[in-house]
């Protein structure tokens, strides 16, 4: 799986952060809509342009938030995204070993503020491969560490 995620700019100005928290919190907090109209808001948030190419990256970012709307249900996931099941399954996987998904719950770590765009971040990677999250804190927030695939097996680099 290839990692491109970077939907919005790159460089973020004080404002600019402001702006994803505020649209961070929308996209959280507001639970009463259609499927059509929660993908609708999560691709407006996540990327600047309606016919951005999406790549895997971008799809696990896509998985995460659905999934904080709907459940983690892999069928029901890959349903709403129009993703390949196998596709999403990989994501629930990474997910639940990390225990960032629980059952049908999700555990994200992004409450707005200064730091919400890295714990958006780092949990995108998780959900694409690159990283594992570890059960320990430090300073309050979760420990991440490299994750490396082998034969079927996850290890920590």
């Amino acid at each position: 799986m290839s990692v491109c995620w970077g939907g919005k700019s790159q460089l973020w100005t004080g404002r600019e952060l402001r702006d994803w928290n505020r649209a961070l919190k929308m996209i959280t907090t507001q639970q009463e809509r259609t499927d059509q109209d929660l993908l609708k808001a999560i691709y407006e948030f996540l990327f600047d342009t309606p016919n951005h190419t999406l790549c895997d990256g971008d799809r696990a970012a896509v998985v995460l938030l659905v999934a904080l709307h709907r459940g983690t249900d892999v069928t029901r996931l890959a349903s709403l995204t129009a993703y390949p099941i196998g596709f999403v399954q990989q994501i629930a996987d990474r997910m639940q070993r990390s225990g960032i998904w629980k059952g049908e719950t999700v555990e994200y770590d992004w409450d707005v503020g200064e730091t919400s765009l890295f714990a958006f971040t780092m949990d995108t990677l998780v959900a694409a491969g690159c990283l594992i999250r570890l059960n320990k804190k430090r300073k309050g927030r979760y420990i991440y560490q490299a994750a490396r695939y082998a034969r079927g097996q996850v290890s920590i680099n």
